[in-house]
């Protein structure tokens, strides 16, 4: 999540946007409507009331764009059947892990273990 955040964060210095950082205990709608769009970047664990919150956001206007695991667990880690907003990114866990597979198939490998031992072997 490190290189993901740290990546964003980059992009948005070198791009020259004004930017905040909202912490996902202080997404009430008087907090998040000054902003145009929010980074989720990895945010895998969300409860179900953050999650509303944020669909909310974009219900009155708001845009996101969400990484990796974002919504995938509820504050518990238990995880979900599908991402907590795959029906507003239009992406679902199967077409992830359909996604990987062919990736894999690419490289050779069956896990994503077997994916980076290979990427540091080169």
């Amino acid at each position: 999540m490190h290189e993901t955040t740290q990546g964003i964060y980059d992009a948005l210095l070198r791009g020259r946007f004004a930017f905040d950082f909202v912490h996902e205990d202080r997404l009430e709608p008087e907090r998040l409507s000054k902003y145009r769009a929010l980074l989720l970047p990895n945010i895998a664990m969300l409860s179900d009331r953050q999650c509303q919150q944020i669909r909310d956001y974009v219900q009155s206007g708001g845009s996101i764009m969400a990484s990796f695991e974002t919504g995938l667990y509820d504050e518990n880690l238990n995880q979900r059947s599908d991402f907590g907003f795959a029906d507003m990114l239009g992406i679902n866990i199967e077409t992830v892990r359909k996604h990987c597979h062919n990736i894999y198939e690419k490289l050779q490998v069956r896990t994503r273990t077997e994916a980076v031992a290979k990427f540091l072997r080169r």
